[in-house]
């Protein structure tokens, strides 16, 4: 039974073609013949059982849609002496927040040789999956297999990490016969809360209980770095820590040390830095006169801090732009896009991420349109609104996924907030994003608020993490070898010819002997 255009698709026993919709199942007026059909059919699928597989991996290509969960990791990377994330994504056709996606628990500044990187495949918190059946001259490709999957072609291939479509002019070197592609993502493993801006004490040995209840992947944003000195006054792209005296060098590194799946990251930016009782300064973005320059400063002063601290990633919270800003004319964009491009290719750091919100959305919008590829979460500050509903939670968050990658999007509430739900309202918005939308995590602000309610509000949400995907990756394994022109030997035609003709007539000889 073959299509006669398009891509087929077998769901629940019954097929439908995409384009010509001819009835492949008709009312026949015969029943002797329906039997003696029916009786062939079973036969075949007996005697032959890959005869299945032989009429949807019909010559213009079908997939069959089903519902399965998990990874399936295609091609895996080894790691090397010398190798970075930088390196493994550049020659592995992806970007960093595709490897996060494949590899949940990824540390890119704890590479190890022989390690096993999965590079192409289904991600692990893939929640459906479809076989995609590749036929010689598969017809649609990608925009099929996305609209029948009710996708556009880019979240098809955003949580498909490495997909070639079939339709590429590589075909023939990435699907063999058949592979499987995720249509819907599963909620996502990710964590990740603020400590030490407030000015309360709180420590590391604080938090291990909180570390301590989860399954998560678990990031400690540390705010903030300011390129300003104590008195208020700009330095240009040198960046200082603000965080509490108690989150010392050694604590962090003790922290890490017994805890070594969490990762750190440095906040820049902020709100607004006390100066003393009578003086607050708002924490501006200014354009510096030399972007080059405040790139310098930047790196080297973040570098020593990343070094000093043991950290992992930096986290991009400017709050504030002059009133004139202009998305246009601002070195925002280009300072904060190249500073992460260089801290990443010099594996200073592993993870970059973003806290936006509605006034300043312009200029983040910028940033994710020119250096996207190198931004992993994004920490959407939701508890800037007023949302008092988890209906009214549930309703911005997809508002917000026009506006930036739901692939990337976490959900945030504040610990001591009045604006936004919290508690059990927040936890039903997460619970919902996660069955309904493919969540990819939580951020909370902050620690330092919740460390005297006992973390009440971090153990609830963790408990709705999930932890990501541990299971062993495949030894790297060449693409599979191309076939000539996409099309099966001559020898596999024969064969399979032969068989589906012997078949057909052993069941004709069948049916005569039991009905004489």
């Amino acid at each position: 039974m073959q299509s006669s255009e398009g891509i087929a698709v077998f769901v629940r026993g019954r097929q439908r073609n995409l384009h010509n919709r001819s009835t492949l199942v008709s009312k026949s007026r015969n029943p002797g013949s329906v039997r003696l059909g029916n009786l062939s059919l079973l036969f075949l699928f007996a005697v032959y059982p890959s005869f299945c597989h032989g009429l949807s991996s019909s010559d213009e290509g079908s997939f069959t849609s089903y519902t399965s969960k998990g990874s399936n990791c295609l091609h895996a990377h080894s790691v090397s002496a010398g190798d970075s994330c930088t390196s493994i994504r550049l020659s592995s056709n992806v970007t960093q927040a595709q490897l996060l996606l494949l590899n949940p628990d990824l540390n890119c500044k704890k590479l190890n040789a022989g390690q096993s990187l999965c590079v192409q495949g289904i991600p692990p918190n893939c929640k459906k999956k479809i076989r995609v059946f590749r036929g010689n001259n598969s017809a649609g490709g990608c925009e099929e297999i996305a609209a029948i999957a009710e996708l556009t072609p880019p979240e098809l291939l955003s949580i498909n990490p490495g997909l070639i479509c079939p339709d590429s002019e590589n075909q023939s070197s990435v699907w063999s016969s058949s592979r499987e592609v995720c249509v819907a993502r599963g909620p996502g493993s990710v964590f990740i809360e603020y400590m030490g801006a407030s000015g309360k004490s709180i420590s590391f040995d604080d938090m291990q209980a909180v570390v301590n209840a989860s399954k998560a992947v678990f990031h400690v944003a540390l705010g903030f770095v300011i390129d300003y000195d104590r008195d208020g006054n700009y330095k240009n792209g040198t960046f200082s820590k603000f965080w509490n005296d108690d989150l010392t060098p050694a604590s962090a590194k003790a922290f890490k040390k017994k805890n070594p799946g969490v990762r750190l990251l440095m906040s820049l930016g902020g709100d607004s830095l006390w100066v003393n009782d009578s003086l607050t300064v708002d924490v501006d973005w200014l354009d510096p006169p030399d972007p080059e320059a405040w790139i310098d400063n930047a790196q080297a002063s973040l570098t020593g801090l990343a070094e000093l601290y043991n950290i992992d990633g930096i986290d991009i919270d400017f709050e504030h732009f002059p009133a004139d800003y202009s998305v246009s004319n601002s070195a925002f964009t280009f300072c904060i896009g190249t500073l992460i491009q260089k801290l990443k290719d010099n594996n200073t750091i592993g993870i970059a991420t973003i806290a936006p919100f509605g006034s300043v959305m312009p200029q983040y919008q910028d940033l994710m349109a020119n250096f996207g590829d190198l931004i992993d979460y994004i920490s959407f500050q939701f508890y800037a609104y007023d949302l008092p509903t988890t209906a009214d939670y549930v309703q911005t968050f997809r508002a917000t996924t026009l506006f930036f990658d739901p692939a990337k999007l976490l959900a945030s509430t504040q610990i001591n907030g009045t604006r936004s739900i919290t508690g059990t309202q927040f936890r039903n918005a997460v619970n919902l994003l996660q069955e309904e939308d493919g969540l990819l995590g939580v951020m909370l602000y902050d620690a330092d608020a919740s460390r005297s309610l006992n973390f009440a509000e971090e153990k609830g949400v963790l408990a709705l993490i999930p932890g990501p995907y541990d299971g062993s990756l495949p030894a790297p394994t060449p693409p599979p070898p191309p076939l000539s022109q996409g099309r099966r030997s001559s020898d596999d035609s024969f064969q399979r010819r032969w068989l589906l003709t012997f078949s057909f007539w052993v069941a004709v000889v069948m049916y005569n002997i039991l009905h004489t």
